[in-house]
């Protein structure tokens, strides 16, 4: 991030103007998005789909997944599930 903001530093206003335009453009569409959220429950996107349709989902880490999938277990399912600690031999 220091080296983005050092290049962000070191440009002139020319070089910005495209970056700055792209910003208020986003900024435009995450409003509208926003506003359809609010008022529909959902906002269309550009490829016609609604965010809500299961294909847009976002994908679930592996964490989550373990996390979700231990949740649906009971204590005993969990602990049988551990792999067992192995003991360090004493010299």
């Amino acid at each position: 991030m220091t080296a983005c903001g050092k290049r962000w530093g070191e440009m002139d206003d020319a070089k910005r103007q495209k970056f700055l335009e792209l910003n208020a453009k986003d900024k435009v569409r995450q409003d509208k998005q926003l506003a359809e959220l609010k008022n529909k429950g959902f906002f269309v996107l550009e490829d016609g789909s609604k965010s809500s349709d299961e294909q847009n989902a976002p994908k679930q880490s592996r964490k989550a997944k373990k996390a979700n999938k231990s949740l649906l277990m009971s204590a005993d399912e969990v602990t049988a599930t551990r792999k067992p600690i192995k003991k360090v031999a004493e010299k």
